[in-house]
């Protein structure tokens, strides 16, 4: 099949053309789709958490403030999108004065699909630094694909002739997605679960993700075109240049946001708000169901290809909700129903404990007045951190353990541990400030006992009466656990995705001047990323400060903001200016010939 042809656009391809890079564009969302399921949302979180908590109790301190494991994995995300936010204008000034724009793509997914392959090794390092490699590799493939991303919204604006296509190829991107994305989670779900749970079963699912990223992305590579350059430079850009130039027209671009583009401004501002909190939720929400809720690795697998598959029908709804209506009324519709899914995470609670053999440690009277302690099957403790103090603090109170040598940490035998009454009262009072379950069976102190810091408590946290009073009312009536809990947020998520983000993207390429597409788009990758930025460390923050349910609540706000914000946002008018500037290029280009 021939490449394509280089600054071929809309307007000078033929229908069959446009066709191919139609469909070679959207299987680029199919390609990196696997990894914002696989890696970002599904697997990589809940093994991170797993990991960390493996390594480090529950608990560990940094930058002087006691984090936990969703916070920490916002952290990354954090960095990776403030990095890509920094350089995003810059990038997008040169790759209008220079046809680049496809080998950037390249190379930002190269990037992005090695350090994701890499992801795998941890599992051939000590447990206590297994969690630093993932966070590590991960920071590299988040930056590489949020550049990427960049690039590959640059190229949009130069395959769609009008904005019903626009609508259709934007959102049908996110279509193509949502089925690969789904299907690659679907193997990794029969492969880990088909496993039981491997460790090794975990890490080749992550490394095949990027290998799946770059086979598929080659399709995009083959069949859409190099944009055009309006106005490109004569002289060959050094490292010195092209940073001047990029600073230059970045500042002048900045001044135009308040004059000429303000319309355009003015979207950006709230795109960077509303899209913060979607991308927050998706991007957090594995790390907060395993960390916060304690949702099991196989269920946050099931609800996020649950999402895919329900995402698929719902984006070609919006697609007819946007003709109906119009595109901006579709994104104010969807992002405001996002309030609603984040209330609803907020409310999520796993139920009480309420069998002698769910908790972390079971305790039975024994004939003589002594107490037997065992511990549940496969509960192991961390080397470091609060695990290791609560171990300490309890020596020759817990079940026997003994040293690992293959996994280079203690572990539980199996062999249980006779207490007094004495020993037991001391035992439980240092469970109640730790993460663990003791249940006890018969006798004065007959209960079930659960600490502060275990997934089933509620009551300490400036916003738990809403999960408190949610499973008073609804979760433990209708005897609901937070595995099916949780498959509420993918049924909402799934719902919502193609409508929000299809259409977000639709409508800036609306008001975008096809001539200055890269270093618009850069400016939308810089929003896009400062926002991924903005609600992850606000995450991390807040519930270093106050809580993760606290912290999610406050990342609701950006998207309530964002929609008050877009409300203002006059379409047609910007739309007018844009097609103006794409007139006065065209004249000037045609002059200079």
């Amino acid at each position: 099949m021939d490449a394509p042809t280089p600054g071929a656009t809309a307007a000078t391809m033929t229908d069959e053309e446009r066709t191919r890079a139609h469909r070679g564009y959207m299987m680029y969302d199919w390609a990196k789709s696997g990894f914002e399921t696989s890696v970002v949302v599904a697997v990589l979180p809940a093994w991170f958490a797993y990991l960390f908590i493996a390594a480090n109790g529950q608990e560990m301190s940094f930058l002087g403030m006691t984090q936990t494991a969703d916070g920490i994995f916002a952290l990354v995300t954090a960095s990776a999108a403030l990095f890509v936010a920094v350089i995003s204008p810059g990038l997008g000034v040169i790759a209008d004065r220079i046809p680049i724009k496809q080998l950037m793509l390249k190379w930002a997914t190269i990037i992005a699909c090695g350090a994701t392959v890499l992801l795998g090794l941890a599992l051939f390092l000590p447990i206590e630094f297994r969690w630093a490699w993932l966070a590590i590799m991960y920071l590299i493939a988040n930056i590489g694909t949020n550049v990427s991303n960049v690039y590959y919204n640059v190229l949009l604006p130069h395959i769609c002739k009008d904005e019903e296509e626009l609508d259709r190829i934007s959102t049908g991107a996110y279509m193509y997605g949502y089925i690969g994305g789904g299907l690659l989670l679907a193997i990794h779900l029969g492969l880990v679960v088909g496993t039981g749970y491997a460790d090794w079963a975990t890490a080749f699912a992550l490394s095949t993700t990027g290998l799946w990223y770059f086979g598929f992305a080659t399709y995009t590579f083959n069949r859409v075109p190099e944009p055009p350059i309006a106005i490109e430079l004569e002289e060959k850009l050094t490292l010195g240049s092209a940073t001047k130039l990029a600073v230059s027209e970045v500042t002048a671009t900045i001044g135009e946001f308040f004059g000429t583009y303000r319309i355009l401004g003015l979207y950006l501002l709230a795109y960077l708000l509303f899209i913060d909190g979607i991308n927050a939720v998706t991007g957090l929400a594995g790390a907060y169901g395993a960390g916060v809720l304690g949702v099991p690795l196989v269920a946050n697998m099931a609800v996020i290809l649950l999402v895919q598959f329900v995402a698929f029908p719902s984006a070609a709804f919006f697609i007819k909700v946007a003709k109906w209506t119009s595109t901006k009324t579709t994104v104010m519709i969807t992002c405001t129903l996002w309030v609603f899914v984040v209330l609803m995470a907020i409310s999520f609670a796993p139920l009480p404990l309420d069998a002698h053999e769910d908790h972390d440690f079971q305790v039975d009277l024994q004939d003589d007045g002594t107490y037997s302690i065992v511990n549940a099957t496969g509960f192991m403790m961390a080397p470091l951190g609060s695990d290791q103090e609560f171990r300490e603090t309890t020596e020759g109170l817990l079940p026997f353990e003994e040293y690992n040598a293959d996994r280079d940490r203690e572990e539980f035998t199996g062999e249980a541990r006779t207490l007094s009454a004495t020993q037991l009262e001391d035992l439980l009072d240092h469970i109640e400030g730790s993460r663990f379950s003791l249940s006890v069976h018969n006798g004065s102190m007959s209960g079930f006992y659960v600490g502060e810091d275990h997934p089933t408590s509620l009551g300490d946290g400036p916003v738990d009466f809403i999960p408190k009073f949610a499973r008073q009312l609804i979760w433990e009536p209708l005897n609901m656990g937070i595995s099916i809990q949780w498959m509420f947020i993918g049924i909402g998520a799934g719902f919502l995705l193609g409508g929000s983000q299809g259409m977000a993207r639709s409508l800036f390429c609306q008001m975008v001047p096809e001539s200055r597409s890269a270093e618009f788009f850069g400016f939308i990758g810089f929003f896009g990323r400062a926002a991924s930025f903005i609600g992850p460390a606000l995450y991390f923050g807040v519930s270093g400060i106050a809580d993760a349910r606290t912290a999610i609540l406050s990342i609701m706000l950006l998207i309530v903001f964002g929609v008050i914000l877009t409300w203002f946002v006059d379409v047609e008018e910007g739309a007018r200016i844009a097609a103006e500037e794409d007139a006065k290029y065209a004249k000037m280009t045609a002059e200079s010939e």
